[in-house]
């Protein structure tokens, strides 16, 4: 019984997130590009990663002081750091594409 509810309400949040992003799912596809550049374009992994590795690296940070901008400074810092281990994407060679495409569709 409890497995078909979650089972349900678990359908019910992904048709709802469905709805929220409408035409943004399928924008990708609709520009034709080649298809190498999708599966890094497509996944969340990457801001996921940027955002824990930034959490690991603030959460050593135990106080900043409002007073002063210590808080930009480190979030900075942070962010150079988690930079350094950036990966190229899988597809990086049709980029250029994607921006040819992308400037082909805003100028309609």
């Amino acid at each position: 019984m409890k497995s078909s509810f979650k089972a349900r309400t678990k359908n019910t949040e992904a048709l709802r997130s469905l709805h929220e992003v409408g035409e943004d799912l399928v924008a990708l596809q609709s520009l034709n590009v080649s298809n190498t550049l999708h599966r890094n374009l497509l996944s969340t992994n990457v801001i996921e990663n940027s955002f824990r590795n930034t959490r690991n690296k603030l959460g050593r940070v135990t106080r900043f002081r409002a007073e002063t901008d210590q808080a930009t400074r480190w979030m900075a810092f942070v962010l150079l750091e988690v930079e350094k281990g950036f990966k190229r994407i899988f597809g990086y060679n049709d980029l250029p594409e994607l921006i040819a495409a992308l400037k082909r569709d805003t100028d309609r």
